[in-house]
């Protein structure tokens, strides 16, 4: 669900769900933690950039897991919502400095992910950021 590069001292991390338009759901945002922790812990990165797979950078949430959400209880969602709270703070907070290579649509809960980087370079033709949910 993520690719991971390392080039000299640039950590890259890219989201890789282009079926899903990057989509987050559990499993894509456990391995974005796992890897910021052992990004973190490696002394030679110097800077993080994170991009996304194909056209999106990332949709927000899994439009299919969003669905299952709706039978949790309110302590499941409850903790589904700070799993995705810590990781967007994990990145606000990361030890080195931040960029989102937005490369297509940052919508919803992708465009909040570029928002907690330190800077976005977004593709002037192919960029878009927006909140659906003020829809």
């Amino acid at each position: 669900m993520i690719k991971y590069l390392k080039e000299n001292q640039v950590a890259i991390i890219t989201l890789n769900r282009p079926e899903k338009r990057n989509a987050l759901n559990p499993e894509l945002v456990a391995q974005l933690k796992d890897k910021l922790k052992e990004i973190k812990d490696d002394i030679e990165i110097k800077i993080l950039i994170i991009t996304g797979e194909g056209k999106s950078f990332c949709s927000g949430a899994d439009l299919e897991y969003l669905n299952k959400l709706k039978d949790y209880n309110s302590i499941e969602n409850e903790k589904d919502s700070e799993s995705l709270a810590k990781l967007f703070l994990d990145i606000y907070k990361f030890p080195v400095p931040t960029i989102a290579a937005v490369n297509g649509a940052a919508i919803a809960g992708g465009c909040g992910l570029a928002s907690v980087c330190d800077f976005i370079i977004a593709d002037r033709s192919n960029a878009k950021f927006g909140y659906s949910e003020v829809k």
